[in-house]
Order: structure tokens, then C-alpha cells, then sequence
């Protein structure tokens, strides 16, 4: 009689603030893990001799290894073996998105919940600022070789082309409605339409008397003596 495999354990969630505490303060919603909750959900990892999590990790963290040293309990392992290939783990487990990158590659995640990487490495990376000491970190031998960084030069405007003044001449006539449009058309029926306003048109009166046209016709001032 086969016998049913034992079940993993549940993934276990982030501890989170209350909505009723986090409306008063500006600590993080996130509380992280603690010792206990870290080696319990590093107990869930496989270890798996060809781990596929590495390879859903943009900078190739090895983290069978780191997983191993919490399981162990030893830390400061963890933190060694995380800043080989990451420098910020208390920000990339708090920003980046494993749930698109490692968690995805994750076996477990294929029949359930994958391993909370993000949530280990937060846990890594806030024990290390924790410390008042803290592990050396291996730095490579120096090469000889020196690097020299410049600042941007100045971007100059860009001149208008012919279809952007194109597209502004367009854009810059006048809205004329629908309404406005259908009363000056005139109808087919010659018939005025009887939404258009009736202009009245008034003619000047002529002149009585003709302006002069040259300086010559003007009545010359008289000259009193």
C-alpha cells in the first residue's frame, strides 16, 4: 500500500504592521523576519544541486549557499556568501521583484509556494546592519588600471522640423461647432434657415455737400489787416 509523500511546509508570510498602528507612524509596513521565521523558511529551500534560482537572478546570487548558512545559523555565513556577488541585500530584498525573478525559477513554486528569497535576504542584509562589528568583505586584488568618468556635455535644444510647424499651424485654427458650421451653409432650397439670425444692413446718407479733393479747391483763410 503506497503511502502519501509528507507535505512541505507552508510558505511563511511577512509579519506585517496593523492597519490600525501603521495609520499613526512611518515605520515600514513590513516588519521582516525574525530568527526563528528565517530558519523556518529556509528549511522549505531544496538545496538543489542544479538550482535554477540563480539563474532568475540578474546579479547570480548564490542563494542555495546563503539559504544553507541560515538553516545553520550562521549568519554572518550568510552575509559573507550573500556580498559575493550583492552588495545591498537589505535593498534588494526589500525592492526587487523576486517574485518575477528568482521565486519564479523556484521548484517548489511549480506545485505551491516558492521559497521567499526576497524575505531571507532582507533578513541577511538587516542582521548585518545590526552589528556593531561587521564581516570584512573579500575585495579582489588591484590591477593597475585606473578609470576616469566625465559628466555629460549640455543638451542643446533640437530644432523644429517642417511637419512639427506643420502639426502647430494645424492645431492653431479656430474650433468652429457643428451649429455654427450648419447655419452659414445655405440650404439647397435656396430657402434662408430659420436658426441663422437675420442681418440688417443700413445704408449711409449721401453727403450734402462734396468734400474738396486738393488743396487747391479748400476756400483759402481770409487775411485781416
Amino acid at each position: 500500500m503506497a503511502t502519501d509523500k509528507p507535505k512541505r511546509a507552508p510558505r511563511n508570510e511577512m509579519p506585517e504592521q496593523p492597519a490600525h498602528e501603521r495609520a499613526r507612524n512611518f515605520q515600514e509596513v513590513p516588519k521582516g523576519y525574525d530568527e526563528q521565521t528565517a530558519k523556518l523558511e529556509a528549511n522549505r529551500c531544496l538545496l538543489c544541486k542544479k538550482p535554477a534560482c540563480i539563474s532568475g537572478c540578474p546579479v547570480g546570487i548564490n542563494i542555495p549557499g546563503f539559504i544553507e548558512a541560515i538553516r545553520n545559523g550562521d549568519y554572518a555565513e550568510a552575509v559573507r556568501v550573500m556580498k559575493n556577488d550583492n552588495m545591498l541585500p537589505a535593498v534588494c530584498g526589500r525592492v526587487c521583484p523576486q517574485e518575477s525573478q528568482c521565486e519564479a525559477q523556484c521548484v517548489l513554486g511549480k506545485k505551491g509556494q516558492p521559497v521567499a528569497i526576497g524575505n531571507l535576504e532582507r533578513f541577511v542584509g538587516d542582521y548585518e546592519r545590526a552589528q556593531t562589528e561587521r564581516a570584512a568583505t573579500e575585495v579582489a586584488p588591484p590591477t593597475g588600471k585606473k578609470i576616469a568618468s566625465a559628466p555629460a556635455p549640455p543638451v542643446s535644444p533640437v530644432p523644429p522640423t517642417s511637419s512639427d510647424s506643420d502639426t502647430r499651424s494645424s492645431s492653431s485654427k479656430p474650433f468652429i461647432s457643428p451649429a455654427a458650421s450648419s447655419s452659414t451653409a445655405s440650404p439647397s432650397s435656396g430657402s434662408p434657415s430659420p436658426s441663422s439670425p437675420t442681418k440688417l444692413t443700413t445704408s449711409k446718407p449721401s453727403a450734402s455737400k462734396s468734400e474738396p479733393t486738393s488743396s487747391s479747391d479748400a476756400p483759402s483763410p481770409s487775411m485781416n489787416s
